[in-house]
C-alpha cells in the first residue's frame, strides 16, 4: 500500500513542472542536434541561435520513443524471467537492453571511435558479469560464483526500488533523472554527427553559376556554404531566402575542405 501511494505521488506532479521538463529536453536535445551537424561541417557557432518548433516537436517525440522503449523491453524481460533460471541465464537477460542498445549502435553507426567506444563497452560489461566473480569469488562451481556474486538475496523489483528510493531519497532520484537526461540529450548530438558523416543527398541552390549546399533555413534567411566538387569551402554565410531556387542533389562523398 505505501509503495502505490508512491507511485501515485510520483505520478501526480505538478503538471506545469512535467511539461517544462519536457519542453526543455526539446530544446535541449533539438539544439546539442543542430551544434553537432553544424560543428561536423564546421559551421560557426553563431549560426546555432535559432531552433525550430518542428526540431523541437520531433526531439520531444524521438525522447519519448526511447522512454517507451525502454519500459517496453524492462516489462519483456520481467515477463520472462525466472528465478529458477540458472545464474549464467538471468545474468544474460539482465544485460539484453545493452546488447541491443550496442548492437543497434554498431550496425548504425560508421564513425570509428564511436564503434570502438561500444566494443570496449560491451567487453567491460561481459568482463563485469561474467569474468570478474571467477576471480573475485572463491567457491566452487561457476554457477555459484556468479550466484554469490550478483545475487543481493533481494527479489525486489526494480520499480518498487526506485520508488523506494523517491520516498525515501527524493534528492538521488532528481540526481538520476539528470543524469539521464544529459546523457539522452548528447546522444543526440552523436546522432547528428553520425548522420552528417552518411549524408550525401543536401538541398543546394546556385549564386552566380556556383553551387551553394542550403544547410539551414531560420525564417527568412538560409545558411549555404560553397562547393567545389566535392569539397565544402567553409565560408558560411546568411542570404535572404525570397526568390531562392533549391533543389536536391546527391554527391558520393562530401567533406569540408582543409
Amino acid at each position: 500500500m505505501e509503495n502505490e501511494n508512491t507511485v501515485k505521488k510520483f505520478l501526480s506532479l505538478d503538471s506545469a513542472f512535467i511539461i517544462g521538463y519536457i519542453s526543455f529536453m526539446g530544446y535541449l536535445m533539438a539544439y546539442l542536434y543542430q551544434k553537432s551537424y553544424f560543428g561536423f561541417f564546421e559551421i560557426p557557432y553563431v549560426f546555432v541561435n535559432k531552433i525550430s518548433i518542428s526540431n523541437i516537436f520531433v526531439a520531444i517525440l524521438s525522447y519519448f520513443g526511447f522512454l517507451v522503449s525502454i519500459l517496453g523491453t524492462y516489462n519483456v524481460l520481467d515477463l520472462i524471467n525466472n528465478i529458477n533460471d540458472k545464474p549464467i541465464v538471468q545474468r544474460l537477460k539482465a544485460i539484453a537492453p545493452v546488447n541491443l542498445i550496442i548492437f543497434g549502435v554498431l550496425f548504425y553507426f560508421k564513425t570509428k571511435i564511436i564503434i570502438y567506444s561500444a566494443l570496449v563497452f560491451l567487453l567491460v560489461i561481459y568482463f563485469y558479469n561474467f569474468v570478474l566473480p571467477l576471480i573475485l569469488i572463491r567457491t566452487k562451481g561457476y554457477n555459484n560464483k556468479l550466484r554469490n556474486f550478483h545475487f543481493s538475496g533481494s527479489n525486489v523489483s526494480f520499480k518498487d526500488t526506485f520508488f523506494n528510493l523517491y520516498r525515501e531519497k527524493p534528492y538521488i532520484v532528481v540526481i538520476i533523472v539528470v543524469m539521464f537526461s544529459l546523457i539522452v540529450a548528447n546522444t543526440s548530438g552523436l546522432f547528428a554527427y553520425e548522420n552528417a558523416n552518411r549524408q550525401t543527398e543536401f538541398a543546394v541552390t546556385q549564386l552566380k553559376g556556383d553551387v551553394y549546399i542550403v544547410f539551414d533555413i531560420q525564417d527568412d534567411k538560409a545558411i549555404i556554404g560553397k562547393v567545389k566538387g566535392d569539397k565544402i569551402i567553409p565560408k558560411y554565410k546568411k542570404i535572404d531566402l525570397d526568390g531562392l531556387v533549391i533543389e536536391n542533389k546527391t554527391f558520393k562523398s562530401i567533406r569540408v575542405s582543409k
